[in-house]
């Protein structure tokens, strides 16, 4: 009988086909041993250890389905395409098997399946046109294994649908992504449906939410199921550990601890709503506000808006994450360890890869008020914010661990882009308007230009009771061979009084100096200094020097000479 049905088949399919052996007993229970199906093109499409199934006889005379039980053992499937746009390698199956008529008629499908076990199931998808990213997961490359499922379905109609998944387990061999267990219970009809025990297990996160209600106009809905199927639900408190996740968002692979995570929402896919959202570490960390999203069918359009009414952490809370987001953790770096408790209260909107933070960031060591854009290119490594940053009397020395530094008070537009590798670029604009250092506080420093590839360029001016420095050019002593090119004035620069140096008390120091040169060290030295109009001018005695000039002139590769011309005027 195996031999039969399989030339049947295959004379239908137009493809090979092997059965092992098929028996049928007491008319109502049929087992099908090996099976193998080639697409056709000649590759292994479908292979089955085993397929057994057990019905009712009666009902199938009132034109109804019943089947006790599918046994589905063993299996192997394999299913691609070339291209997007191509008809998959199955295909031939569903035209064979295809209703030929060409006046559509509506069937009264009425279907019960009392239990469907599913054991040892691999499954492979793959459009080849299309780049693999391993370690990533890729609905156009899948490879699920160890398939494990109880499935029962009650009642199963044009317009209604009573189902229960007991066990659903699944392994994601490309991604690492494990399902250890889902499970729910499903009843519906053409208008709304409920989710009932609804429950995931992964290795080390456990989720569990209450009813999920699902409301919509007809089941025709589910062909734009983003835009037209609108459904509520509570994530009850559930133990995530984000590295679970990993396969979907690889920046999580180290993420090992878990995070206790409680939601609320409501709306569509693409219109979502979560007006709780509750995220906490023991007491250490916590996170509460509500968020809106938008057009999540296309995550890389989707828009978020977020009102946080509180974000907490302390010393343990802040370790949690720098440990967890660190690959090779070696502790919290102190610049974060000095913040001590941080919190935060504001908005957060916009692009996952383009979010504006608004709100204010308070510290053991003082507050800062923030209106910044983060963006951000994993795939060219790049980082960049931009805004506005202000803060008053802010412990800048204790956060960098210097004593010399106290207390700042500025407000700085900020622009800055970091690529991997590379020093960062950082455009600043405006109004130091007090900071301390050795134990003075200095006044009105203006700043105006971008630290870039390890040197500034721009324009800073001080402007304080002691003197007045306007410095304008650049500086880059981190480059490989050091670039000076600058024009400074300084005015009455009282250095004694600054707490510069316990010496010249009561001295001023007023200078113009132009720059152009090139070198860290006289013997790299090459250019020219000009120093006009130095007054040094002390209680006792006066110096003034109207101009000194300092060229670089290398004669030859071992031989440099340094002119130097100039007058001095000393007055008691």
């Amino acid at each position: 009988m195996s031999v039969f049905v399989a030339n049947e088949l295959a004379s239908i399919l137009d493809s090979k086909i092997s059965i092992g052996r098929i028996n049928i007993g007491l008319l109502n229970r049929i087992i099908i041993d090996d099976l193998l199906l080639d697409d056709q093109s000649g590759k292994e499409m479908l292979k089955v250890t085993r397929l057994s199934a057990k019905f009712d006889i009666l009902p199938l005379f009132s034109g109804k389905i019943s089947i006790s039980n599918i046994q589905l053992f063993g299996f192997n499937i394999n299913l691609n395409k070339q291209t997007p746009k191509d008809k998959p390698n199955f295909q031939f199956v569903l035209d064979a098997f295809a209703s030929k008529d060409t006046v559509q008629k509506k069937n009264n499908l009425d279907l019960r399946i009392n239990s469907l076990l599913i054991r040892r199931g691999k499954v492979s998808y793959d459009v080849l046109s299309e780049k693999e990213t391993p370690g990533k997961f890729n609905p156009q490359h899948l490879r699920l294994r160890n398939i494990i499922a109880n499935i029962s379905l009650k009642a199963l109609q044009n317009d209604s649908i009573n189902a229960a998944i007991k066990r659903l387990s699944i392994e994601e061999e490309h991604s690492g992504f494990e399902l250890k267990k889902l499970s729910l219970k499903v009843i519906g009809n053409d208008q709304r449906m409920k989710i009932e025990n609804f429950a995931i297990d992964l290795p080390n996160t456990s989720l569990a939410m209450d009813t999920i209600h699902m409301d919509y106009d007809s089941l025709g809905a589910f062909d734009n199921l983003a835009q037209d199927v609108r459904f509520s639900f509570h994530l009850l408190p559930s133990q995530i550990a984000l590295q679970d996740l990993s396969a979907f968002v690889p920046a999580f692979g180290s993420f090992k601890e878990k995070l206790q995570v409680e939601v609320q929402t409501d709306g569509t896919v693409n219109q979502l709503n979560c007006p709780h959202l509750s995220v906490s570490v023991g007491n250490h960390f916590y996170l509460r506000g509500d968020v809106s999203l938008q057009d999540l069918s296309h995550p890389e359009n989707a828009y978020i808006f977020g009102n946080l009414s509180n974000l907490y952490a302390d010393p343990e809370g802040i370790a949690f994450f720098v440990r967890n987001f660190s690959k090779n953790y070696n502790g919290v770096p102190p610049v974060l360890q000095h913040l001590g408790t941080v919190s935060f209260r504001g908005e957060v909107s916009g692009y996952f890869t383009d979010l504006v933070t608004y709100g204010q960031v308070r510290t053991d060591i003082g507050t800062i008020q923030t209106d910044v854009k983060l963006s951000s290119n994993k795939d060219k490594g790049y980082f960049a914010y931009s805004g506005a940053v202000k803060t008053k009397e802010f412990e800048l020395g204790k956060m960098l661990g210097n004593k010399k530094l106290g207390k700042v008070t500025f407000n700085l537009d900020v622009n800055s882009s970091h690529y991997e590798n590379q020093y960062p670029s950082v455009l600043l604009k405006g109004l130091v308007a007090s900071i301390d250092y050795s134990d003075y506080n200095y006044e009105n420093i203006t700043l105006d230009g971008e630290y870039k590839q390890g040197g500034f360029t721009g324009k800073v001016a001080l402007d304080d009771t002691n003197g007045s420095v306007i410095l304008n050019g650049t500086i880059n002593t981190a480059s490989r061979v050091p670039t000076f090119n600058f024009q400074a004035s300084i005015d009455k620069f009282r250095p004694h009084a600054l707490h510069l140096t316990p010496n010249y008390e009561d001295t001023e120091i007023s200078v113009k100096v132009k720059a152009d040169f090139t070198g860290g060290s006289i013997d790299e030295m090459n250019g020219e200094i000009n120093i006009d109009s130095l007054l040094f001018a002390a209680p006792e005695t006066q110096y003034f020097l109207d101009n000194l000039k300092i060229s670089a002139i290398r004669e030859s590769e071992n031989q440099k000479r340094l002119p130097a011309r100039g007058i001095v005027l000393i007055s008691n």
